[in-house]
């Protein structure tokens, strides 16, 4: 015979003050990837979950400090993902394609269709 143990649920309920708002997350992130660039003395730190934009904040440091940041980044992330898991779409009208050249008849009717064969194009020239 054999006991199941009961699974215990490990819920994060984290609760951000931003300008005078309590936030809790509103659901579980699926994944949650932490991307760290550093060069030198600077640090980039990215944050992309499932179904977000991807967040990012630039640091001084070194390694230690980046991995001191993490905890703080996730919360702050996550908090800004309850609000708005997408940035708004852009409300800049697309940009209108240049009007077609105007072609205008030729004024010269005594032209002859000529039947010859069309000249080649120029041979491309070698650079090397």
């Amino acid at each position: 015979m054999t006991m199941e143990v009961p699974k215990e649920t490990t819920e994060a309920k984290v609760e951000i003050i931003a300008d005078g708002k309590v936030i809790t997350p509103k659901k579980e992130r699926e994944e949650l990837r932490i991307n760290i660039i550093i060069k030198g003395n600077h640090i980039i730190m990215g944050a992309q979950a499932t179904d977000c934009d991807p967040r990012m904040v630039a640091l001084q440091g070194d390694l230690q400090a980046a991995i001191a940041r993490i905890p703080s980044f996730v919360e702050e992330s996550n908090a800004a993902w309850d609000i708005s898991a997408k940035n708004p779409k852009s409300t800049i009208a697309e940009p209108k394609p240049p009007p077609a050249p105007v072609r205008t008849a030729s004024t010269s009717t005594s032209k002859s269709i000529s039947t010859s064969k069309p000249a080649a194009p120029p041979a491309q020239k070698a650079f090397f």
